[in-house]
This record gives structure tokens, C-alpha cells and sequence, in this order.
């Protein structure tokens, strides 16, 4: 995962959709146990855009990269979270759309505080700190 993480950040600190003052460009690599594929979080959706753009078919270690969003992906302000303001969503995530984002696992939680889609390893919501038993919204 580590490797993962600093293939793109190099490239992505350099892309005109990078923002340092929202802090590092990868936010999170999940690498699936069996190592043939990984998610990667990025700071903003603009972010992910352009990091698709420029890794998609791109050959690293003689292997030919695949980048492309989550199966169910919904882009920004398109659909919300039932009984939530429409296009609630975590730049460079799946929006959570008529349920949950395609990316959700068994034991991930959404903060009640801003609505972010965290890890179930997380404690704190790694956008807006609040804990996990501020309130988890419940899973549909």
C-alpha cells in the first residue's frame, strides 16, 4: 500500500488540482489482501479526475495499470443520502448515493458530524476528527 501511495502522491502533488493546504494528495490506500487491486482516496474529486486521467494504462513493473472508479460511482451533486441534502459526498470518494457508496464495507461508518464515509479501522473521522460514537448514521 505504501508504494501505491507514493506513486501517486509524487505525480499528484505536481497536477494543477492539487491543493496543499488541504493537506496530502492520497488520503488512503486500501490494497486488497490478494494484492491485484486497491482503492486510493484522493484530497478532492478534481484530484481523482486527473489522477485517473494520467495513471489509467499507464505501465508500472511491466504491468499495465487499470484506474477507473468504483463500480456504482455517482459524481458530485447528483444524487444524496435519503434524508439528506442532495450531492452529499467526500471529494475524491463515491458519493453516497440511495444508500451507501459502492466502496462500503462491513463495519465502515458514516460521521454524523460531516458525513464522511471512514474506514471501520478508524476511530475518528479522518476529515473532521469527531469520534465514531459521535453518531454513525445507520447503514440501508
Amino acid at each position: 500500500a505504501q508504494q501505491i501511495r507514493e506513486l501517486f502522491e509524487q505525480a499528484c502533488m505536481h497536477l494543477p488540482d492539487f491543493r496543499s493546504d488541504l493537506g496530502a494528495p492520497v488520503l488512503n490506500v486500501d490494497l486488497h489482501t490478494s494484492g491485484t487491486y486497491a482503492f486510493v482516496e484522493f484530497q478532492s474529486h478534481g484530484l481523482a479526475t486527473s489522477a485517473k486521467g494520467l495513471f489509467h494504462n499507464m505501465e508500472v513493473m511491466g504491468k499495465r495499470l487499470t484506474v477507473d472508479r468504483p463500480t456504482g460511482y455517482v459524481p458530485p451533486g447528483q444524487v444524496g443520502l435519503p434524508g439528506l441534502p442532495m450531492g452529499l459526498g467526500m471529494p475524491g470518494l463515491p458519493q453516497i448515493s440511495a444508500g451507501l457508496p459502492a466502496n462500503f464495507r462491513q463495519g465502515d461508518w458514516i460521521c454524523a458530524a460531516c458525513n464522511n464515509h471512514n474506514f471501520a479501522s478508524k476511530d475518528i473521522c479522518f476529515k473532521c476528527t469527531a469520534g465514531k460514537t459521535a453518531g454513525l448514521l445507520p447503514a440501508q
